[in-house]
Protein backbone atom coordinates (compact mmCIF):
# COMPACT_ATOMS: atom_id res chain seq x y z
CA UNK A 1 0.00 0.00 0.00
CA UNK A 2 1.73 3.83 -1.26
CA UNK A 3 1.67 5.88 1.71
CA UNK A 4 -0.73 8.29 2.85
CA UNK A 5 -0.75 11.60 4.64
CA UNK A 6 -3.36 10.15 6.71
CA UNK A 7 -1.81 7.08 8.04
CA UNK A 8 -3.08 5.89 11.32
CA UNK A 9 0.32 4.77 12.11
CA UNK A 10 3.08 6.47 10.70
CA UNK A 11 7.19 6.17 11.28
CA UNK A 12 9.19 8.72 11.99
CA UNK A 13 12.74 7.83 10.40
CA UNK A 14 16.03 7.68 11.24
CA UNK A 15 18.16 9.85 13.10
CA UNK A 16 19.74 13.20 11.03
CA UNK A 17 16.16 13.85 9.93
CA UNK A 18 16.09 17.58 10.41
CA UNK A 19 16.07 19.94 7.56
CA UNK A 20 15.34 23.12 6.61
CA UNK A 21 13.21 24.71 3.85
CA UNK A 22 14.43 25.32 0.59
CA UNK A 23 13.38 27.57 -2.33
CA UNK A 24 10.38 28.53 -2.74
CA UNK A 25 9.28 28.43 0.71
CA UNK A 26 6.08 27.96 2.21
CA UNK A 27 3.08 30.11 1.19
CA UNK A 28 -0.28 30.03 3.34
CA UNK A 29 -2.51 26.99 2.06
CA UNK A 30 0.50 25.65 0.44
CA UNK A 31 0.55 21.65 0.06
CA UNK A 32 3.95 20.65 -0.87
CA UNK A 33 7.58 21.72 0.21
CA UNK A 34 11.02 21.78 -0.78
CA UNK A 35 14.01 20.91 1.78
CA UNK A 36 17.42 20.31 1.86
CA UNK A 37 17.03 16.64 2.17
CA UNK A 38 14.75 13.59 2.93
CA UNK A 39 17.16 10.87 3.53
CA UNK A 40 16.31 10.31 6.58
CA UNK A 41 12.74 10.48 6.22
CA UNK A 42 10.17 7.33 6.35
CA UNK A 43 9.32 6.61 2.38
CA UNK A 44 7.19 3.62 3.66
CA UNK A 45 4.12 5.66 5.52
CA UNK A 46 3.16 9.14 5.46
CA UNK A 47 5.05 11.12 7.86
CA UNK A 48 3.88 13.85 10.79
CA UNK A 49 6.49 16.77 10.99
CA UNK A 50 7.21 20.10 12.15
CA UNK A 51 8.15 23.45 10.36
CA UNK A 52 9.27 26.69 12.55
CA UNK A 53 11.53 29.52 12.69
CA UNK A 54 14.19 30.63 15.14
CA UNK A 55 16.02 33.58 16.36
CA UNK A 56 19.67 33.68 16.77
CA UNK A 57 20.60 35.11 20.33
CA UNK A 58 24.01 34.86 20.98
CA UNK A 59 24.54 31.94 19.41
CA UNK A 60 21.46 29.73 20.37
CA UNK A 61 18.39 29.12 18.20
CA UNK A 62 15.25 30.53 19.87
CA UNK A 63 11.61 29.63 18.79
CA UNK A 64 10.30 32.63 16.97
CA UNK A 65 6.59 32.58 19.17
CA UNK A 66 3.59 31.55 17.16
CA UNK A 67 5.85 30.04 14.31
CA UNK A 68 6.13 26.32 15.22
CA UNK A 69 3.21 23.89 13.21
CA UNK A 70 2.26 20.50 13.06
CA UNK A 71 1.51 18.72 9.33
CA UNK A 72 1.09 15.63 7.69
CA UNK A 73 2.64 14.90 4.53
CA UNK A 74 4.16 12.18 2.09
CA UNK A 75 7.58 12.08 1.27
CA UNK A 76 7.92 11.76 -3.16
CA UNK A 77 11.49 12.48 -3.45
CA UNK A 78 15.04 12.85 -2.34
CA UNK A 79 13.80 16.96 -0.77
CA UNK A 80 9.84 17.38 -1.66
CA UNK A 81 7.12 16.62 0.53
CA UNK A 82 3.91 16.29 -0.49
CA UNK A 83 0.16 15.90 0.36
CA UNK A 84 0.49 18.51 3.18
CA UNK A 85 -2.15 18.75 5.62
CA UNK A 86 -1.94 21.43 9.03
CA UNK A 87 -2.84 19.76 11.90
CA UNK A 88 -1.91 22.16 14.70
CA UNK A 89 -0.80 25.91 14.80
CA UNK A 90 -1.68 28.45 12.30
CA UNK A 91 -0.84 28.40 8.56
CA UNK A 92 1.81 31.22 7.33
CA UNK A 93 4.58 31.83 4.89
CA UNK A 94 7.62 30.60 6.14
CA UNK A 95 10.52 31.97 4.02
CA UNK A 96 13.55 29.60 3.12
CA UNK A 97 16.60 29.58 4.71
CA UNK A 98 18.84 28.28 7.80
CA UNK A 99 16.14 29.86 10.42
CA UNK A 100 12.82 27.90 8.86
CA UNK A 101 13.91 24.50 10.73
CA UNK A 102 11.72 21.11 8.98
CA UNK A 103 12.20 18.15 11.28
CA UNK A 104 10.15 15.07 12.60
CA UNK A 105 9.54 15.93 16.47
CA UNK A 106 7.58 13.84 19.03
CA UNK A 107 4.45 15.51 17.69
CA UNK A 108 0.84 15.44 19.53
CA UNK A 109 -0.70 14.96 15.82
CA UNK A 110 1.39 11.87 15.28
CA UNK A 111 0.80 10.27 18.82
CA UNK A 112 -2.76 11.09 18.90
CA UNK A 113 -3.97 9.57 15.81
CA UNK A 114 -1.60 6.26 17.07
CA UNK A 115 -3.86 6.33 20.10
CA UNK A 116 -7.04 6.93 18.16
CA UNK A 117 -6.13 4.28 15.48
CA UNK A 118 -5.41 1.43 18.14
CA UNK A 119 -8.67 2.25 20.12
CA UNK A 120 -10.98 1.56 16.72
CA UNK A 121 -9.97 -2.45 17.74
CA UNK A 122 -8.69 -2.68 20.75
CA UNK A 123 -9.95 -2.05 24.12
CA UNK A 124 -7.33 -0.09 26.50
CA UNK A 125 -6.31 -3.15 27.92
CA UNK A 126 -5.17 -4.26 24.93
CA UNK A 127 -7.54 -6.62 24.10
CA UNK A 128 -9.99 -6.99 20.97
CA UNK A 129 -12.81 -4.99 21.07
CA UNK A 130 -16.39 -6.95 21.00
CA UNK A 131 -16.89 -7.92 17.22
CA UNK A 132 -13.61 -6.24 15.94
CA UNK A 133 -13.21 -9.44 13.77
CA UNK A 134 -17.20 -10.13 13.14
CA UNK A 135 -17.51 -8.44 9.71
CA UNK A 136 -16.43 -9.91 5.93
CA UNK A 137 -13.32 -7.07 5.83
CA UNK A 138 -11.83 -8.58 8.60
CA UNK A 139 -12.77 -12.28 8.51
CA UNK A 140 -11.55 -14.11 5.47
CA UNK A 141 -13.57 -16.72 2.98
CA UNK A 142 -12.04 -20.16 4.01
CA UNK A 143 -10.13 -19.96 7.55
CA UNK A 144 -12.18 -21.52 10.40
CA UNK A 145 -10.87 -24.42 10.11
CA UNK A 146 -13.01 -28.06 11.92
CA UNK A 147 -10.77 -27.65 14.72
CA UNK A 148 -11.77 -24.05 15.67
CA UNK A 149 -15.59 -25.35 15.95
CA UNK A 150 -16.78 -26.15 19.37
CA UNK A 151 -18.13 -29.56 19.41
CA UNK A 152 -21.68 -29.83 18.91
CA UNK A 153 -22.19 -26.35 18.09
CA UNK A 154 -23.33 -26.25 14.59
CA UNK A 155 -26.80 -26.34 14.76
CA UNK A 156 -30.12 -27.30 12.10
CA UNK A 157 -30.88 -23.47 10.81
CA UNK A 158 -26.93 -23.24 9.90
CA UNK A 159 -27.10 -26.04 7.83
CA UNK A 160 -28.24 -25.63 4.07
CA UNK A 161 -29.56 -28.97 3.42
CA UNK A 162 -29.78 -28.20 -0.34
CA UNK A 163 -26.28 -27.58 -1.03
CA UNK A 164 -25.01 -31.41 -0.21
CA UNK A 165 -24.46 -33.44 -3.27
CA UNK A 166 -26.03 -37.27 -2.50
CA UNK A 167 -29.33 -36.08 -1.36
CA UNK A 168 -31.47 -39.70 -0.77
CA UNK A 169 -35.37 -39.21 -0.27
CA UNK A 170 -38.02 -41.55 0.93
CA UNK A 171 -41.39 -40.73 1.59
CA UNK A 172 -43.12 -41.03 4.61
CA UNK A 173 -46.41 -43.44 5.00
CA UNK A 174 -48.29 -40.34 5.61
CA UNK A 175 -48.84 -38.90 1.81
CA UNK A 176 -49.41 -35.01 0.81
CA UNK A 177 -52.11 -33.42 2.98
CA UNK A 178 -53.26 -36.78 4.94
CA UNK A 179 -55.27 -36.29 7.99
CA UNK A 180 -54.49 -38.74 11.62
CA UNK A 181 -56.65 -37.96 13.89
CA UNK A 182 -54.96 -39.77 17.52
CA UNK A 183 -57.47 -42.23 18.93
CA UNK A 184 -55.62 -41.46 22.19
CA UNK A 185 -52.38 -40.36 23.59
CA UNK A 186 -49.26 -41.89 22.56
CA UNK A 187 -50.55 -42.41 19.29
CA UNK A 188 -47.37 -43.08 17.40
CA UNK A 189 -46.85 -42.63 13.07
CA UNK A 190 -44.06 -43.82 11.94
CA UNK A 191 -42.54 -43.39 8.17
CA UNK A 192 -41.42 -45.93 5.82
CA UNK A 193 -37.68 -46.69 6.26
CA UNK A 194 -35.01 -44.82 3.92
CA UNK A 195 -33.15 -46.47 0.84
CA UNK A 196 -30.01 -48.37 2.75
CA UNK A 197 -26.87 -46.36 2.81
CA UNK A 198 -23.47 -48.08 3.54
CA UNK A 199 -20.82 -45.90 5.32
CA UNK A 200 -16.72 -46.08 4.66
CA UNK A 201 -15.07 -45.81 8.30
CA UNK A 202 -15.00 -42.14 9.88
CA UNK A 203 -17.54 -40.91 7.33
CA UNK A 204 -21.42 -39.64 8.57
CA UNK A 205 -24.95 -40.16 7.90
CA UNK A 206 -27.00 -37.28 8.66
CA UNK A 207 -30.78 -37.84 8.63
CA UNK A 208 -33.54 -35.60 9.06
CA UNK A 209 -37.10 -35.25 8.79
CA UNK A 210 -37.71 -32.27 6.20
CA UNK A 211 -41.21 -32.50 6.03
CA UNK A 212 -43.65 -29.67 6.44
CA UNK A 213 -46.28 -30.53 9.85
CA UNK A 214 -49.06 -29.65 11.03
CA UNK A 215 -50.81 -30.14 13.90
CA UNK A 216 -54.48 -28.43 14.75
CA UNK A 217 -55.35 -30.17 18.04
CA UNK A 218 -54.27 -31.46 21.14
CA UNK A 219 -51.37 -31.55 23.06
CA UNK A 220 -47.41 -33.24 23.53
CA UNK A 221 -47.02 -33.73 19.63
CA UNK A 222 -43.22 -34.77 19.23
CA UNK A 223 -41.65 -35.49 16.24
CA UNK A 224 -38.55 -37.36 15.85
CA UNK A 225 -36.19 -39.28 13.44
CA UNK A 226 -34.45 -42.84 14.54
CA UNK A 227 -31.28 -44.38 12.98
CA UNK A 228 -30.99 -48.03 12.81
CA UNK A 229 -27.75 -50.89 11.74
CA UNK A 230 -29.45 -52.74 8.71
CA UNK A 231 -27.69 -55.83 10.08
CA UNK A 232 -28.65 -56.37 13.72
CA UNK A 233 -31.76 -53.98 13.96
CA UNK A 234 -30.41 -51.96 16.49
CA UNK A 235 -30.94 -48.42 16.95
CA UNK A 236 -27.79 -46.66 17.01
CA UNK A 237 -29.20 -42.81 16.60
CA UNK A 238 -32.50 -40.91 17.47
CA UNK A 239 -33.51 -37.28 17.97
CA UNK A 240 -36.86 -36.42 19.20
CA UNK A 241 -37.95 -32.56 19.35
CA UNK A 242 -41.39 -32.43 21.46
CA UNK A 243 -44.14 -29.43 21.67
CA UNK A 244 -46.39 -29.03 24.53
CA UNK A 245 -48.32 -26.15 22.55
CA UNK A 246 -51.95 -26.89 21.92
CA UNK A 247 -51.14 -26.18 17.81
CA UNK A 248 -48.25 -26.57 15.25
CA UNK A 249 -48.90 -24.68 12.25
CA UNK A 250 -46.37 -24.85 9.01
CA UNK A 251 -43.85 -26.99 11.47
CA UNK A 252 -40.77 -27.08 9.47
CA UNK A 253 -39.22 -30.61 10.42
CA UNK A 254 -35.55 -29.85 8.81
CA UNK A 255 -34.55 -29.04 12.46
CA UNK A 256 -34.68 -32.43 13.76
CA UNK A 257 -31.62 -34.77 12.60
CA UNK A 258 -29.50 -37.09 14.00
CA UNK A 259 -26.04 -38.46 12.77
CA UNK A 260 -23.73 -41.23 13.45
CA UNK A 261 -20.57 -42.28 12.10
CA UNK A 262 -19.34 -45.70 11.85
CA UNK A 263 -15.83 -47.05 12.06
CA UNK A 264 -16.36 -50.06 9.95
CA UNK A 265 -17.97 -50.19 6.52
CA UNK A 266 -21.88 -50.61 8.04
CA UNK A 267 -25.16 -50.48 6.67
CA UNK A 268 -27.98 -47.97 7.88
CA UNK A 269 -31.50 -47.32 7.84
CA UNK A 270 -33.97 -44.32 8.97
CA UNK A 271 -37.24 -43.27 10.08
CA UNK A 272 -39.40 -40.37 11.15
CA UNK A 273 -41.98 -40.68 14.19
CA UNK A 274 -44.73 -38.66 15.35
CA UNK A 275 -46.34 -39.13 18.12
CA UNK A 276 -49.96 -37.09 19.18
CA UNK A 277 -51.57 -36.31 22.42
CA UNK A 278 -55.34 -37.03 22.79
CA UNK A 279 -57.43 -35.35 20.53
CA UNK A 280 -54.99 -34.22 18.02
CA UNK A 281 -55.77 -33.79 14.44
CA UNK A 282 -51.90 -34.23 12.41
CA UNK A 283 -52.15 -33.32 9.01
CA UNK A 284 -48.30 -33.76 6.98
CA UNK A 285 -48.28 -31.19 4.20
CA UNK A 286 -45.66 -32.98 2.54
CA UNK A 287 -43.68 -36.14 2.81
CA UNK A 288 -39.51 -35.99 2.77
CA UNK A 289 -37.01 -38.44 4.71
CA UNK A 290 -33.20 -37.21 3.79
CA UNK A 291 -30.43 -39.09 4.49
CA UNK A 292 -27.50 -37.89 3.50
CA UNK A 293 -23.93 -39.43 3.42
CA UNK A 294 -21.12 -37.38 4.16
CA UNK A 295 -17.45 -37.58 4.18
CA UNK A 296 -15.72 -36.45 7.10
CA UNK A 297 -14.44 -33.02 5.26
CA UNK A 298 -18.10 -32.71 4.92
CA UNK A 299 -18.89 -31.77 8.13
Amino acid sequence: MAASSSDGFTQVGNPGSATTLAAPGHAIAGTSITVGSTSNWPTATGVIFAIDTVTLINGVEVRDVGSYTEWEGVVSSGTTVTSMVLRYGTDQNYPTGSTTRVYIPVASSRENRTVNTLLVSLDQDGSLKAGAVDNTAVLGSDVVTTAKILNDAVTAPKIDFSTFDSFVTASSNLTASQTLTASGSGTIATSTNSPTLTLAPGSYLLLADASTKVVTAGQDSSFGVEIYNLTTSAQVATRDIPNVGTAITAYLKRSVMAIVTPTVSTQYTGRATQSFGSGSTYSQVDSSLVAIPLLTTDI
